[in-house]
């Protein structure tokens, strides 16, 4: 690419030269070995040259090149660029001969997407659901996409409009960044508010039940009812008289000799990541009897 560099004054010039705008010089050829697209920001040069040819290009306005590369045959290559005036040459491989000078590009000129800055809806619980709101998009039809954030830390696959709330946020802040995107327009990002600090969850839970009359030797099987989410953990312990019965610990407690004549009781506890503790307890059976 030395050469390229050697030839840089000669960029100028011809840079300097359509700085006014379009501009077709004789060393151009019929067909253009290079065809481009204008785009927000950026500008795409796709080649229909049979040989590899070397791309300069840059800012009209000033007095070097932004940059060179060699374009093989069918290449395409994508310029970002932040130029409200662009133009690129075309050479040979051998760079003796400018094969195309390009009009006057303007990537800039594309109006931005506008919304309001998005909103946070939902309680602030683990477990409960977000709402990234989004309002006043313009143009309506512009595509909005979603980011949320842990305390300022990207949430791995948390990419749709509603997040809900996991272990891992508890006592974090969350918020959403949404990028809205449209053909012919640039992409805007905007961040929301922090919500408060993430509260822990609360379980979902029912007062267990013991649905057979206690007799001595009879088994009884506690039932916890429905609890949630998916996942909790239950636990048991068994009352004799309100008083706790050592390792009646299982679901199941078979009564003995010593609860006969009195009231039974079950507290089923549930415990779940990010969430409260909850625990209920059953009504007292009626006393236990024997039979023989």
């Amino acid at each position: 690419m030395r050469p390229v560099r050697g030839l840089v004054a000669g960029f100028v010039t011809l840079l300097l030269a359509v700085s006014g705008g379009a501009f077709a010089p004789t060393a151009v050829a019929a067909d253009a070995p290079v065809a481009y697209t204008v785009g927000c920001g950026f500008v795409e040069l796709t080649s229909q040259s049979a040989d590899p040819v070397i791309v300069v290009y840059g800012d009209p306005r000033r007095k070097n090149e932004d940059g060179f590369f060699e374009l093989a045959a069918s290449a395409v290559k994508h310029i970002t660029t932040s130029r409200t005036q662009f133009i690129f040459e075309v050479f040979n491989a051998g760079v003796t001969q400018i094969l195309q000078l390009s009009p006057t590009l303007r990537p800039q000129n594309c109006p931005k997407v506008t919304f309001k800055t998005p909103r946070i809806t939902g309680k602030t619980r683990v477990g409960e659901l977000l709402t990234a709101t989004v309002l006043g998009l313009t143009p309506a039809d512009a595509v909005p996409s979603y980011q949320w954030y842990r305390s300022g830390k990207k949430i791995t696959d948390a990419t749709t409009g509603t997040y809900t709330l996991t272990k891992s946020d508890k006592g974090k802040k969350i918020t959403v960044k949404v990028t809205a995107a449209h053909d012919g327009y640039f992409k805007v990002s905007k961040t929301s508010k922090k919500t408060s600090k993430i509260r822990a969850g609360i379980l979902v839970a029912a007062r267990p039940t013991i649905e057979v009359a206690p007799i001595v030797g009879n088994p009884l099987t506690a039932n916890p009812g429905v609890w949630g989410p998916v996942g909790v953990q239950l636990s048991y312990q068994w009352y004799r008289g309100g008083k706790k019965i050592s390792k009646a610990t299982q679901q199941v407690y078979t009564p003995g000799n010593s609860d006969l004549g009195k009231k039974l009781s079950v507290k089923v506890t549930g415990k779940l990541g990010g969430y409260t503790t909850v625990a209920k307890t059953s009504a007292l059976t009626l006393k236990v009897i024997a039979i023989f």
